[in-house]
């Protein structure tokens, strides 16, 4: 084995991020990390508005939920020693 981890090479992007664009950032802890650094940096940012969520199915439903401006069914959340998750 030549290397522990895939190395990916990305080419830099044509579209670039100014500060009078608004970013989202959606997923895990990072999504909160880069919006962070982002708002510190004076950028409009909307991050991790449904808290984080670690698998794209997660995310998926959360962003169909916002685009239909619906809630989870009640069907959906769990109570666990007196907490409702």
């Amino acid at each position: 084995m030549k290397s522990f981890r895939t190395e990916l090479q990305v080419k830099p992007s044509t579209t670039q991020i100014r500060h009078d664009m608004p970013v989202f950032t959606i997923g895990s802890c990072f999504a909160n990390s880069i919006g962070k650094r982002l708002r510190d940096n004076k950028f409009i940012v909307l991050a991790n508005p449904f808290g984080a969520l670690y698998n794209p199915v997660s995310i998926h439903k959360v962003l169909v939920y916002a685009l239909h401006n619906e809630l989870p069914q009640p069907s959906t959340y769990i109570k666990n020693q007196e907490i409702w998750c």
